[in-house]
């Protein structure tokens, strides 16, 4: 119910933007999270009027109604997730999925990852040993820092699968007014050393989820194993906040320099990410050419500076 009325309403915004008499040239684009409008944003026309919906639930509603209404000039941008691994991609011209599983591993995935890393892990040589704090854990992991982060992530996204297929009801964060609270990393990643206990991430899981002994039953333990067995390209599988947030964790003691002392917020990470991520980032991506298809095909509604 909450969902139809927020379809609703972000509708009628639509439809009042589009009825006010818009440019012959304007385009609405339709995105989950308002981060995802200050990413996107930076790379629009100034004739491109970005609407966040707080959800692809609203987002593929929204586009469902326009689509009645043979609104022309409307598209959305949702996260992957796991449609393409569960091959669930959405059947309408209008809505274009994120490279990898979200926006979130589109960054990381990117060259703006490496100055953000540089920036806030510690890459000083060490007098005795020879090497940085990140050198050492890399060596220790024989991985660079993203792959180290992704295999830490992988099972985190394997409980995210299985809850997915299954419609578990877990629960990974919860509304915080204006922030999110993520599960507990710290209960089953350690800091220093980032070995990860997976029956303390159960727990974590269970914790945040209400749902105390959750994984005792011996049949979601066999479903979760035979995803475990599952080989997808990390990049797909993981949530990028999984991965930002462990970075966080990382930071804390295994990798971090003065510029991170304390903790540093994974919304911080993001932020310095959207910033350093460039033109030039998006434009080596899937979906920024099926962006240009649409617009060449959709004439005269323009969403790049020409």
């Amino acid at each position: 119910m909450r969902d139809k009325i927020n379809i609703n309403y972000t509708f009628n915004l639509v439809g009042l933007w589009i009825n006010r008499g818009v440019q012959a040239n304007a385009v609405g684009v339709l995105v989950e999270a308002k981060s995802d409008k200050e990413l996107f944003g930076k790379f629009f026309s100034s004739n491109v009027k970005v609407f966040p919906t707080n959800g692809f639930q609203i987002a593929i509603g929204v586009l469902k109604l326009a689509n009645e209404k043979s609104f022309k000039n409307l598209l959305g941008i949702i996260d992957a997730d796991f449609r393409r691994i569960e091959n669930k991609v959405p059947n309408l011209p209008n809505i274009f999925l994120t490279d990898f599983h979200d926006k979130e591993m589109m960054l990381l995935s990117s060259r703006a990852w490496q100055g953000v890393l540089n920036y806030f892990a510690n890459t000083e040589i060490d007098s005795k040993s020879g090497l940085s704090k990140l050198k050492i854990i890399e060596n220790k992991f024989n991985k660079s820092t993203l792959e180290i982060l992704l295999n830490i992530a992988k099972p985190v996204a394997n409980i995210r699968l299985l809850n997915d297929r299954e419609n578990c009801g877990l629960k990974f964060r919860t509304q915080k007014k204006k922030t999110f609270d993520y599960i507990k990393y710290d209960k089953f990643i350690d800091k220093t050393t980032l070995k990860i206990d997976k029956i303390q991430l159960q727990k974590a899981v269970e914790n945040k989820s209400s749902k105390p002994n959750f994984f005792n039953n011996p049949i979601l333990q066999t479903q979760l194993q035979n995803i475990e067995k599952e080989s997808h390209d990390l990049n797909e599988l993981c949530n990028g906040h999984d991965v930002m947030n462990i970075f966080s964790l990382a930071l804390e003691k295994a990798i971090g320099n003065s510029a991170s002392s304390g903790k540093v917020a994974s919304e911080r990470i993001e932020e310095n990410l959207i910033i350093a991520y460039r033109m030039e980032d998006f434009q080596i991506t899937n979906l920024y050419q099926s962006l240009l298809i649409w617009e060449s095909v959709n004439q005269p509604y323009q969403l790049f500076p020409q």
